[in-house]
């Protein structure tokens, strides 16, 4: 600071020096006292302002060092205190553990004394408790390890359908292009084939014969008709679907390999004819009746896709009238959605009875539980018992004047031959050893005055 202030001096007076240089050359003589003069005053302000601010420097510099003086002592009383809890926290934590180690030894004592009666007295009992409960809880993870196995392999499974399920299509309906032209004119033949396609697809959705579905069963209808369905799907419910499979290859196969409009128009129309005639023929049956079943229609199987959609073609209404007459038209693609229906359907029935068995061991786990929660209160009551004669007990041993502890040593102290000693703790909670000496030499002279 003081470097500059004479800096700024210097540089003052050099300043001073170059305009009366100048002032030299360029005013006459007469007027250069009065500049000197002018120059002389402001020099002098000047130099009062320099001192101004030598004198703000300085007490800037006292502000620094006494902020400077108050930051290190603040400094010096952090680390102070930071050693201080350092320390506090040291000793907190010794006199934790010695807490603890006094408290397990207690514990370990009291345990020792009062424990070792009740664990003989409770063990069977308490593990007569834990057993069954043990067993169930063992079975009750086993079935659940086992739903949840069955349920992951039943999910695999069904994914694995529904991936083959496009390609199993589009072989059914290439092999049946192909069976075609074979089965052309044979009406068993042909009746045969629908029967095998329709079993395939049962047996591809997972369904299982004579559980989820029968084939050909023989029924009698109301009016005792004898009737006999190609399949019978049951539902969980109890109620009964009925599936017969109807083959109309002839005509349809004129359709597709005829290149004469005509012949084509002619063959188109027999089909929808052949077509309408199985609906007739399945309304006509009382199939639903027959079988016991609320569900007011019956599946007709068209094992090919291209037949009904020829069909179609010629009757946009077939399928509809066909619904109205509680007949359903399906394909091999509508087939396997209604059969995959029906399985999952049979799968979370299979769910719900497994729940159900889930919940009913729950229940018995939740009573065997509440047995045994009332069991260990019981043993904690037991042992607040025992807890409190052993204090009845312990006081009648060291406590009052007659206690027991006292009267024993005060024989002794008379003179009774004794090899052992109780102990010293003992002996000290039932009263000094000049008690007991004092209560001797009274009873000693109460015998002599008598």
């Amino acid at each position: 600071m003081e470097l500059l202030t004479i800096g700024l001096v210097l540089l003052v007076l050099v300043g001073l020096v170059a305009v009366v240089i100048i002032l030299r050359r360029q005013q006459s003589a007469a007027d250069l006292p009065s500049r000197v003069a002018t120059l002389t005053a402001e020099l002098s302000a000047k130099s009062d302002q320099i001192l101004r601010l030598e004198r703000d420097a300085e007490a800037h510099r006292e502000d620094q060092n006494e902020r400077r003086n108050e930051k290190a002592k603040a400094e010096t009383d952090l680390a102070t205190a930071v050693q201080a809890l350092k320390h506090a926290k040291e000793d907190a934590a010794k006199q934790a553990d010695v807490l603890t180690t006094q408290f397990r030894a207690l514990s370990a004592e009291m345990l020792e004394k009062h424990g070792t009666t009740l664990k003989s007295q409770n063990k069977e009992q308490i593990e007569g408790i834990l057993k069954p409960l043990r067993e169930k809880i063992v079975d009750f993870e086993r079935g659940l390890s086992n739903r949840h196995t069955q349920a992951s392999e039943q999910n695999a499974a069904l994914k694995e359908q529904l991936a083959q399920l496009g390609k199993l299509n589009q072989a059914m309906v290439d092999e049946a292009s192909n069976l075609t032209r074979a089965l052309k004119g044979e009406a068993q033949t042909q009746g045969a084939w629908g029967e095998m396609i329709l079993e395939t697809i049962l047996q591809k959705t997972g369904l299982h014969e004579g559980i989820e579905y029968d084939t050909q069963v023989s029924v009698t209808d109301p009016e005792g008709r004898r009737l006999r369905p190609d399949v019978v799907v049951n539902l969980p419910d109890g109620e009964r679907i009925v599936v017969d499979s109807k083959v109309s290859l002839t005509a349809f196969e004129k359709f597709v390999n005829s290149d004469d409009e005509e012949e084509k128009k002619a063959a188109l129309a027999a089909h929808v004819t052949s077509l309408r005639s199985h609906v007739d023929e399945l309304a006509g049956k009382d199939y639903t009746g027959a079988v016991g079943s609320r569900l007011d229609y019956v599946i007709m199987f068209i094992p090919i896709e291209g037949a009904l959609a020829v069909a179609l073609s010629g009757d946009m209404e077939l399928a509809g009238k066909a619904i109205e007459r509680n007949v359903a038209i399906a394909t091999p693609t509508t087939l396997m959605a209604v059969l995959k229906t029906v399985s999952a359907m049979w799968r979370i029935e299979r769910q719900h009875r497994n729940a159900e068995e889930i919940a009913k061991r729950a229940g018995l786990l939740y009573d065997k539980f509440v047995g045994f929660v009332e069991s260990l209160e019981g043993v904690g009551q037991r042992i607040q018992q025992a807890q409190a004669a052993y204090d009845t007990a312990h006081d009648r041993l060291v406590s009052g004047s007659g206690n027991l502890v006292r009267q024993v040593e005060t024989i002794k102290v008379l003179g009774a031959k004794t090899k052992k000693a109780l102990p010293s703790d003992l002996v000290a909670a039932a009263g000094t050893i000049e008690e007991v000496g004092s209560a001797a030499v009274e009873l000693v002279e109460g015998a002599e005055h008598e």
